[in-house]
């Protein structure tokens, strides 16, 4: 029977996996974490993050350093704030069908959260030909919790005498940070052509938990999961920037992703008995963009960026939160093996418009296309494969099914003046908003 209650608590457990990494258990609250990939700054914001090719603020030094070397020789200094909201999409309750699978019948519904942060504060220092940049940057912090109810089986669905079998409800809480301090360098080879370097120190944090309840016993907690560690980790990141002219510029660059690790436990509440104890390793994607600016007048600029990101870092591996150890065996490396995520090319498109005035005013608008990244099981739960054991299959199936793709649509504006400048930008999707206001400081 305890084995029976776990196929049940696997199954409502999967609804995993938003979040990039080589190695990942199958937790509810890991599908709940919004990593965000749009570059730092009000400005590159509100023209859809696309700015590879541009690259000529103090945010070039985690975008693309190579274009440290555009920002003339005044000393910088860079603040942004950012203000977002989650909505993660969930199976919540509802029922499906199976020969063929149906998910006609599964209720989805969004946990939403509110971020409030300091995210990016930078210090650029150049010289005649190179440039040198220090800066911090909140890549993710995330906080959310939600509970779902159970989703059951097809009334007619028997095994092992189980009619009407139900995933088991379940309560999920996350509470996760990383934070990045960074220093870059810009050099020019020549009149026309830049590159630059950069490497980054991560500060991760995870706190997840995790219980699920049987209705059969008064909606009882019988069993709970628990993520947990901080740890530290370096990456890189380097680029390359060309100006064939004053009105055309391409930009390359590639940025590495952190790896951290942390500790995973998981046990039966009746009895304290520990069925999973053991540290896994959590990776988010490295990405490869090519940019293109194009000043197509005096007052118009157009941006175009494509972007390669490694979401496939995600289902290198899946880990089984439930079973390690002595309850190994009882872990079935076949469902394990039947989740993907693949890489994906993100297209984002922006322009900017200056008003001639006094103190230049500027317009911008962008959009760009975000993909699902959830881990999905991409297995036909129908097939023999998993004749022995269709109850995961079944509810991983279910669970696994919350994501999609999303357009983000971007406007701003910014004011310059002398000696510093004032941008304001507003990211709508149907998963996530953001408002972000920066501001830069310049000094001989």
């Amino acid at each position: 029977m305890k084995k029976t209650l776990l196929s049940g608590c696997i199954g409502a457990a999967l609804l995993a996996a938003s979040l990039p990494a080589a190695a990942i258990t199958n937790i509810e609250t890991n599908a709940t974490i919004p990593f965000s990939f749009s570059n730092p700054g009000a400005r590159s914001l509100a023209m859809g993050g696309a700015f590879l090719g541009l690259a000529d603020d103090a945010t070039a030094a985690y975008t693309n350093p190579a274009g440290l070397t555009r920002l003339g020789i005044s000393k910088q200094f860079s603040a942004e704030f950012r203000q977002l909201s989650f909505e993660t999409p969930y199976a919540a309750s509802g029922n499906f069908g199976i020969r063929p699978f149906d998910l006609s019948g599964v209720n989805y519904n969004k946990a939403s959260d509110d971020a409030n942060e300091l995210a990016f504060i930078a210090a650029v220092l150049p010289q005649e030909n190179w440039s040198l940049a220090f800066y911090r940057h909140q890549l993710l912090n995330y906080r959310n919790g939600y509970t779902n109810q159970q989703i059951f089986f097809p009334a007619d669905f028997t095994f092992d005498d189980l009619s009407g079998y139900f995933t088991l409800p379940y309560t999920a809480t996350a509470d996760l940070s990383i934070e990045s301090y960074g220093i870059s360098f810009g050099h020019n080879l020549t009149d026309t052509l830049s590159w630059g370097i950069g490497i980054a120190h991560h500060r991760f944090e995870i706190d997840t938990f995790n219980e699920r309840f049987n209705p059969l016993l008064n909606n009882a907690v019988i069993f709970r999961n628990v993520q947990s560690g901080s740890d530290n980790d370096i990456s890189f990141n380097v680029g390359l920037l060309y100006r064939s002219s004053d009105r055309f510029s391409i930009g390359l660059s590639y940025r590495s992703a952190p790896s951290f690790d942390y500790q995973v436990r998981s046990t039966f509440v009746d009895t304290g008995e520990e069925t999973a104890n053991f540290t896994t390793r959590l990776k988010s994607p490295d990405s490869f963009g090519l940019g293109f600016s194009w000043r197509a007048s005096d007052r118009l600029t157009l941006n175009l960026d494509v972007n390669h990101v490694g979401y496939s870092n995600l289902s290198r591996q899946v880990d089984d939160a439930f079973f390690s150890g002595n309850y190994a065996n009882l872990s079935n490396p076949v469902l394990l093996r039947s989740f993907a995520v693949k890489d994906r090319i993100e297209p984002r498109v922006g322009m900017e418009y200056a008003f001639d005035t006094a103190h230049p005013f500027f317009l911008r608008a962008g959009a760009w296309r975000e993909s699902q990244r959830s881990l999905k099981f991409i297995a036909n739960p129908d097939d023999s494969l998993f004749a022995n054991d269709p109850v995961e299959a079944y509810a991983e199936a279910v669970l696994f099914s919350a994501g999609e793709d999303v357009n983000h649509y971007s406007l701003g504006f910014g004011w310059a003046f002398s000696r510093f400048q004032l941008d304001f930008a507003y990211d709508h999707a149907d998963t996530q908003d953001t408002f972000s206001l920066s501001g830069v400081l310049r000094w001989d």
